[in-house]
């Protein structure tokens, strides 16, 4: 039984999930400076560590299969299975693991939603001022936190005709 490497691979997993979640708060900053020029690139790093993640992640299911079956276990464990079953001081090693990765994925959605959110704001103002420029229409609908269209966001707008 290899728990060491497997330790590792988690590390490993755990390190490029921190980083994603660094690229996620940089995305988030550019979206608040409203610095457009920068976002393409932040999102090519969000996707480059997004598939760094996807090959620790087969990296990690070999491992946990490669375990279970020294334990015992059918292939497919989780984490919280794999610490169940560990022998000391693995179990508590899995288990810290196990903590760590929850916490990470609750901040990685959070800061996913919140950029997805701003994301979804900045292009609703862009439609709104289209809309204002063109005449195609006096009131833009949104939607609320409900999901339904019912807010109307017009806004007072000003436009230097000299430019």
């Amino acid at each position: 039984m290899d728990f060491a490497n497997l330790s590792r691979v988690l590390w490993r997993e755990r390190e490029l999930l921190d980083l994603l979640l660094f690229k996620l708060h940089e995305q988030h900053l550019l979206l608040v400076a409203g610095d457009v020029e920068w976002l393409p690139r932040a999102s090519a790093e969000v996707e480059a560590v997004l598939e760094r993640i996807g090959t620790a992640e087969l990296e990690r299911a070999m491992a946990f299969d490669s375990i279970a079956v020294d334990l015992g276990m059918a292939p497919g464990p989780s984490l919280s299975a794999l610490a169940l079953s560990a022998p000391e001081p693995w179990d508590f090693i899995l288990e810290e693991h196990h903590s760590a990765f929850l916490v990470l994925a609750e901040r990685i959605q959070t800061s996913a939603d919140a950029n997805r959110e701003l994301t979804l704001a900045a292009s609703r103002a862009t439609e709104a001022v289209l809309a204002s420029l063109t005449g195609q229409g006096t009131t833009v609908a949104a939607y609320a936190a409900t999901g339904l269209r019912d807010v109307d966001v017009r806004r007072p707008v000003l436009v230097d005709e000299e430019i």
